[in-house]
């Protein structure tokens, strides 16, 4: 896990050019420390869950298991997930799950999934205004998978390699300055 530092920061289109409305406006947004891992969830990690819980595993349609990040999890898997790894490590499970009622204890001390406003702060390194989530401006598929095909290409990214699958979590080797990995791409 990376310790993310407390801070405030300007959340939504900072860079004026998103198209989608639930990007806007933009507003302040103050967060307390929290942590976050340095990778997406891989198969390897997921899988112990489902056989030790005796759950099917999620398809990895065709592209491979281990540390392919997981694919194929509904919402409700991964906080299912979260209580049952916070039980692994004796923590007090974050959510309260009835049926398709969810609620979170915020201050249970075990694992949960990051707010949206505490990933866009961790993705863009404590609030910077950068478009992706390795810090950086233009996307490159050297460093992030994504369709990098010429046929896709935008002005901010550049034209290459198109993986067509996921890869291994933290393969490309591009985290950002807070040590994350994939905060865009790959899944």
């Amino acid at each position: 896990m990376i310790n993310i530092p407390a801070g405030t920061f300007d959340m939504g289109d900072v860079l004026g050019d998103n198209e989608y409305d639930d990007e806007k406006p933009v507003h302040r947004v103050s967060l307390s420390a929290f942590q976050l891992a340095a990778t997406e969830l891989t198969f390897e990690e997921y899988d112990r869950f489902c056989e030790a819980t005796g759950r099917e595993k999620p398809n990895d349609r065709g592209w491979g298991r281990g540390r392919r990040p997981v694919i194929n999890v509904s919402w409700l898997d991964a906080v299912e997930y979260c209580n049952w790894l916070s039980e692994q490590h004796g923590y007090k499970p974050a959510y309260t799950i009835n049926g398709d009622d969810v609620r979170c204890d915020w201050a249970a001390n075990g694992y949960r999934l990051p707010t949206e406003a505490e990933w866009e702060y961790a993705a863009r390194e404590g609030g910077k205004k950068v478009r992706f989530g390795n810090g950086k401006d233009v996307a490159d598929p050297k460093e992030i998978n994504f369709d990098g095909s010429e046929s896709y290409k935008e002005t901010y990214s550049l034209a290459g390699e198109y993986r067509q699958q996921t890869v291994p979590a933290g393969s490309l080797n591009s985290p950002n300055n807070l040590g994350l990995h994939d905060m865009s791409g790959n899944v």
